[in-house]
């Protein structure tokens, strides 16, 4: 695991967590971006950009972000199977922004790199999107805290794809292991303002 990435991407998930008052689970990404001033748009939507730019060799992936005169455009694949991968892939996509990653230079404009999971192994970038999509969409201490721990549990709750949710599962299994909740001020305040929708899943 590469260990500055995986605290910074928490980091940086708690951070939003808090900044934008979610409170609740799944993450209405919609609403999260409209407060951050992010467009979006899928490949559809989204042709007029694409075709602006001669950026169309760009839709073979999952997804990609494009910074335009600084202001970022998350576009997406919007045929992607299962549905919720698009989700992650949304999330994945803020991640590269919020980490301030850097961006490649292609048809006149600066764009994130692949998104797809085979290229994540090896570059630091896509682990830390990975890592903060999945911290943002499904809050170790949330889950932790009303007791959901199987995959499809957190699928159901946090709207991940089965893959994805496994993955979680498998982390979560670790965490529980070692039992160190609540040891960073960021983690005690996002388990307070959960607080309300924590009480109201276990009742």
């Amino acid at each position: 695991m590469h260990t500055k990435s995986y605290q910074k991407s928490r980091i940086i998930a708690w951070e939003t967590l808090l900044r934008y008052d979610v409170r609740s689970l799944p993450v209405v990404l919609h609403c999260l971006m409209d407060q951050m001033g992010i467009r979006y748009y899928n490949y559809e939507s989204g042709a007029k950009l694409i075709s602006a730019y001669h950026i169309e060799h760009l839709c073979q992936n999952d997804g990609f972000t494009l910074l335009i005169h600084g202001r970022p455009f998350i576009l997406y694949n919007n045929s992607i199977q299962p549905r919720q991968r698009i989700r992650f892939t949304i999330a994945h996509e803020l991640g590269h922004i919020l980490c301030g990653h850097s961006f490649c230079a292609s048809g006149g404009v600066l764009h994130t790199r692949r998104n797809r999971g085979d290229l994540a192994q090896g570059d630091p970038r896509e682990y830390e999107a990975n890592c903060f999509a999945m911290r943002l969409l499904s809050p170790s201490i949330v889950l932790h805290r009303i007791g959901v721990r199987s995959p499809e549990e957190i699928a159901l709750l946090c709207g991940l794809s089965p893959a994805a949710a496994q993955c979680r599962a498998g982390r979560m299994a670790v965490l529980e292991s070692r039992n160190n909740w609540l040891r960073q001020p960021l983690e005690r305040r996002v388990d307070e303002q959960f607080a309300a929708f924590c009480a109201r899943w276990r009742s």
